[in-house]
């Protein structure tokens, strides 16, 4: 697993080209865009799904950030005590691609916490 230390999600998403935004995803801390962030690259055999169609491809890559996001949360990376966590995220995708992982709570359904940052949620 490849992990780039985030910044702002704007800065990198400047830096990158399409191909790299599709290769990757931003774990979020807490339920805001402007939290703290780290990048998780994502397989090259989950973008490039040789035979896949789009659906297949995004549900992968969806599924894929939700367990490298996810393995973040349980190491203790977003906890200021280093202590684990395991909440439940939700998976965005930005208009251009770029996936979003929030940590959701009191069983609010990705669809709605995507739309209410503007983005999209991605089916698993």
């Amino acid at each position: 697993m490849s992990l780039v230390a985030g910044g702002t999600a704007s800065t990198a998403l400047v830096l990158a080209g399409q191909s790299e935004r599709a290769r990757s995803a931003y774990c979020y801390s807490e339920t805001s865009l402007t939290s703290e962030q780290e990048q998780v690259s994502l397989p090259p055999e989950i973008i490039d799904g040789v035979g896949d169609d789009e659906v297949v491809r995004a549900a992968k890559r969806a599924a894929m950030a939700e367990d490298l996001c996810g393995a973040l949360w349980r190491a203790g990376v977003f906890s200021e005590t280093g202590t684990s966590a395991n909440p439940d995220l939700a998976i965005c995708e930005a208009d251009d691609g770029v996936l979003a992982a929030l940590p959701k709570f009191d069983g609010v359904t990705d669809s709605r916490l995507c739309e209410e940052m503007g983005l999209l949620a991605l089916v698993r």
